[in-house]
């Protein structure tokens, strides 16, 4: 074979390696799809601490302050605005897998006198190419009971100081778009959770 077949024969080698190689990282990228939203807070006459974790984000998992209502307390009763502000805002990103997020929020009712009733309520409109469910139990672990908008769950009284009552939401974001639609950004989710004396 010539040189000059030869160097022709390697040209096109290369550019062929060149166009798979282009081709593979186009198809391994990945849309960049956010998440951004806020969870709001309603209590009436409870006494109880609300915690949340998020988890499963691209980046660093935003820091969620504990929120306290004390009914008892002659002092303040309520969280701080400060606090309450950790809880919105929070711009959260999916992995490039597309591996869903969750947002975990857990009441525990300090109170040995007293249940409350809690709903937590989605206020945002649907989006397409994300779903947002929501499951509740007692702890985490048996959080796999479907919560909707209209079931209200009762969180009984602690039966002691050192035995608190809890009751935990477990929300997923998740994407239902194989692709990770490019069209998805600034997904908004809006939660509002109310909490009131249940006697």
């Amino acid at each position: 074979m010539s040189l000059k077949a030869k160097l022709i024969s390697t040209i096109s080698a290369m550019c062929l390696v060149i166009a798979l190689v282009s081709v593979g990282v186009w198809a391994a990228s990945t849309a960049t799809v956010n998440l951004s939203g806020t969870l709001t807070f309603s209590a009436t006459d409870v006494y109880c601490d609300v915690s949340g974790t998020f988890a499963g984000m691209k980046d660093t998992a935003p820091s969620l302050a504990t929120l306290k209502w004390d009914s008892k307390s002659t002092a303040a009763n309520t969280p701080t605005t400060g606090d309450v502000s950790t809880w919105a805002g929070n711009a959260l990103n999916f992995k490039d897998d597309g591996t869903a997020i969750t947002l975990t929020i857990t009441i525990k009712n300090n109170s040995t006198e007293r249940g409350i009733k809690v709903k937590l309520d989605d206020t945002a409109a649907t989006t397409t190419g994300l779903s947002r469910t929501v499951k509740y139990g007692a702890t985490v672990a048996t959080a796999t009971n479907t919560y909707t908008d209209a079931s209200a769950q009762t969180l009984v009284k602690s039966a002691s100081t050192s035995s608190k009552s809890t009751l935990v939401f477990v929300i997923t974001f998740a994407l239902t778009d194989a692709n990770l639609d490019k069209t998805l950004t600034n997904a908004p989710y809006a939660y509002t959770l109310t909490l009131n004396n249940a006697g």
